[in-house]
């Protein structure tokens, strides 16, 4: 006997075909949590291929708004700090002082959107 043999039977056997078209096949019914996590990991794929690498960092709802501000905030303080410690202030502190003070409006801008009052009953 053989060790990759799988059984004494070489031949498999044949059912004629009246039989095997008689045969009812067993189905199971379909897991309902398993259909809704699938449709659920595709809408989540779907949701991501639209959003893209923009959506993905300033997000895609109610919360953009605050990343952008966030963002810009951000952004203009990373400016001011590279050109505070790029320039001299000894000689470039009118350059510096214009930068600052046209960085500052957008930011005051940004945490004004931030911490704003939503009500606009005044």
């Amino acid at each position: 006997m053989s060790i990759l043999s799988v059984s004494q039977n070489p031949k498999p056997e044949i059912v004629p075909e009246d039989v095997a078209r008689r045969a009812e096949p067993t189905v199971r019914a379909p897991d309902e949590l398993a259909i809704q996590e699938v449709a659920n990991a595709h809408a989540k794929e779907m949701h991501t291929l639209l959003r893209g690498l923009l959506g993905w960092c300033i997000g895609s709802g109610s919360e953009k708004a605050g990343n952008v501000a966030t963002l810009t905030i951000l952004g203009c303080l990373i400016f001011i700090l590279f050109a505070f410690l790029r320039m001299n202030l000894q000689t470039e502190f009118e350059s510096f002082y214009k930068l600052l003070t046209t960085l500052l409006g957008p930011v005051g801008l940004a945490l004004g959107y931030l911490f704003g009052s939503r009500d606009s009953s005044k």
